[in-house]
């Protein structure tokens, strides 16, 4: 698909879905997660999921592999909602 015509898609899909999560409606822990975000973010995540062209699925300690030789110290790596990870480290 076009890049021009995957931001029109992804704009389309995220304006009901962000107004839909401002009303008060019971929704899944992830649709309650996307509720916190502005438009332009929930609009981002929409685009992101129309384009999963690569997944990679790493256990911790590929995260950790990942950073190391990089000139970054005192990295924490937190699992994040059970299927991501979340890397801090210090420059």
């Amino acid at each position: 698909m076009p890049p021009r015509l995957l931001h029109v898609l992804a704009h389309l899909l995220a304006l009901p879905l962000f107004l839909l999560l401002r009303l008060p409606l019971p929704r899944s822990e992830y649709l309650e997660s996307l509720a916190r975000f502005p438009y332009g973010h929930v609009q981002l995540i929409v685009h992101d999921q129309l384009v999963p062209e690569v997944a990679h699925y790493y256990k911790r300690a590929e995260v950790a592999a990942l950073f190391e030789g990089l000139p970054v110290s005192a990295c924490e790596i937190h699992h994040n909602r059970g299927y991501s990870w979340t890397v801090l480290c210090r420059k």
